[in-house]
């Protein structure tokens, strides 16, 4: 997505670049899953769109992204709520800290929510889901970087929140998302 500050006008080069960088995210992606000798459809792209107003996940839905993640239920809510009727196959993944007391309203509304970090957190949002009828994806944030910024569960933590999430009623877990340590070395 292109920089928020960037004012945005119909027919503008902002707008037009969108299908252009989509375009070669997924050049790069499909050359990746080529050297990888996977199949390109085991890819999931998100398009980050919080800063990003809806006008702009328009242009993106447009050019066929169809996944975007937010990392503020609030501003998630109100996008989801204003594209609901002329973008209905948008899903919507959040991709931030879920504070328990927002879970209910996350449940209701994302397709995926990849920042799972505890047992009371899943528990809130599967009894949400519940509620709503909704069956939200669901990751286990890991915290491995131990820092005092980051959310997560730690390592020894992990299986726990796996059982709960095996045997809860409606969310379904799907994996980890893991929060690693930054390196002295990037190499």
């Amino acid at each position: 997505m292109p920089d928020p500050s960037t004012p945005l006008r119909a027919g503008s080069d902002v707008v037009a670049g969108i299908a252009e960088n989509l375009d070669a995210v997924r050049r790069r992606l499909n050359a990746a899953a080529e050297r990888a000798h996977r199949p390109v459809t085991d890819i999931q792209l998100i398009a980050v769109s919080k800063t990003f107003g809806p006008e702009l996940v328009r242009e993106a839905s447009a050019a066929g992204q169809l996944d975007f993640g937010e990392n503020r239920v609030q501003e998630g809510l109100d996008k989801i709520d204003r594209l609901k009727n002329e973008e209905p196959s948008l899903r919507w993944h959040l991709i931030g800290h879920l504070q328990s007391n927002k879970a209910k309203r996350a449940a209701a509304s994302f397709a995926w929510i990849q920042s799972v970090d505890s047992r009371e957190l899943l528990r809130k949002i599967d009894a949400a889901s519940v509620e709503f009828g909704t069956k939200p994806q669901v990751l286990i944030q890991v915290d491995l970087a131990q820092e005092e910024t980051k959310f997560g569960v730690d390592e020894q933590s992990v299986a726990d929140v796996a059982r709960a999430a095996l045997d809860a009623r409606a969310v379904s877990l799907r994996g980890l998302m893991i929060v690693p340590p930054i390196p002295d070395d990037p190499e």
